[in-house]
């Protein structure tokens, strides 16, 4: 039986992205361990190590070049007793594309890989393209293994229950900001696109508005978070949504607007899925032809115009649940569709040494 160590530190919990791969790998007879520990204790046998976001290495923090050294004594280690792969979540981390050390951490955990797992066919080509002067970062085995879709949420309440539990009036067209907001372009791309969608009985939801901290930040950003939601047509949270409550948001929400712009993919997507949302999202990357394939609506982030007209659409055209649902059987892959890409790969990449 193939064995996986599946890299996992304790800070990533709130993202369930590898609990759905471990449980897909699992149903289909692969055996694996989420775990960051065997990783850095050198411990265990493995067929492969799956990393995945390089940052997470180091708690999300940027590495230091005693870091660095350490992480090249570990990877060289693993390269003589298993096969490693990195699934590419990321190019680079967000808003980190010019820091030296980001960089360096990137080319070592893909320089050292056996195989990289693309999320999409858009991420191999750009790989290709991106490292084609770099052999030791190009010569690696490909595998194309699409995101699975959140199943870890509960999801057991309506519609209007979520809005009573979080205010929000019955007869609204609720427009969802799920996520991180992660700088201050993205909060005025938001308020641009929200204020130019002519739509009657529009409501904005932003789950976690973040507020800046500043000397005396504690003492005014009461008031601060008083003041923004003054607007009867927006509501903003402040606080980043505990697991069990994600439920509400997305139940309460009629459409789930994606604000990134330089994303090479986003668990927002399957999250809207999840809970069979009409996405708006930008058509970039991977996510662009999923929203697509999936009738969902897209936008050129760098032109607000085309995202307000996209959430206009969406809003005039709003299918129900079902149709919704139906959208996503058609048209995205199936979960054992996803456990054959994944294992076919992880075969493909164990064989090559043999």
């Amino acid at each position: 039986m193939t064995k996986v160590l599946l890299y996992q530190a304790k800070d990533s919990n709130g993202n369930p992205y590898l609990y759905e791969v471990e449980r897909i790998l699992q149903t289909h007879g692969i055996e694996t361990e989420k775990a960051s520990k065997p990783f850095w204790d050198m411990q265990g046998a493995w067929d492969v190590i799956n990393l995945q976001w390089p940052e997470e290495l180091f708690n999300w923090k940027e590495p230091t070049d005693a870091d660095l050294a350490k992480l090249e004594r570990t990877l060289e280690y693993w390269k003589s007793k298993s096969k490693i792969v990195v699934t590419r979540h990321n190019v680079i981390p967000h808003n980190k594309k010019d820091n030296l050390q980001y960089v360096k951490l990137y080319n070592m955990v893909l320089g050292t890989a056996d195989g990289i797992i693309h999320l999409g066919e858009f991420s191999k080509q750009e790989y290709l393209t991106r490292y084609e002067d770099s052999p030791t970062l190009l010569n690696k085995i490909h595998g194309i293994v699409p995101h699975p879709i959140y199943t870890a949420y509960e999801n057991t309440i309506s519609k209007t229950q979520a809005r009573q539990e979080l205010g929000i009036p019955e007869n609204k067209i609720v427009i969802l900001i799920f996520g991180s907001i992660r700088n201050f372009q993205e909060k005025i791309f938001i308020k641009k696109v929200f204020s130019g969608a002519s739509v009657k009985n529009k409501y904005l939801l932003i789950s976690y508005y973040p507020l800046s901290q500043f000397k005396g930040s504690r003492y005014l950003n009461p008031l601060r978070r008083l003041w923004l939601n003054l607007k009867p047509n927006q509501k903003k949270f402040y606080k980043k949504v505990p697991f069990s409550k994600v439920q509400y948001f997305l139940n309460a929400a009629d459409i789930l607007f994606i604000q990134r712009k330089e994303n090479l993919n986003s668990g927002l997507v399957f999250l809207g899925f999840a809970f069979s949302k009409t996405i708006v999202g930008p058509g970039v990357a991977n996510i662009k032809k999923v929203l697509e394939k999936t009738k969902n609506f897209t936008f050129d982030p760098c032109k607000p115009e085309t995202a307000i007209e996209a959430l206009k659409n969406a809003c005039d055209h709003l299918p129900n649940q079902e149709i919704v649902k139906e959208n996503i059987r058609e048209n995205y892959i199936s979960e054992d569709n996803i456990a054959t890409n994944y294992i076919q790969f992880l075969q493909e990449v164990i064989d090559k040494s043999k």
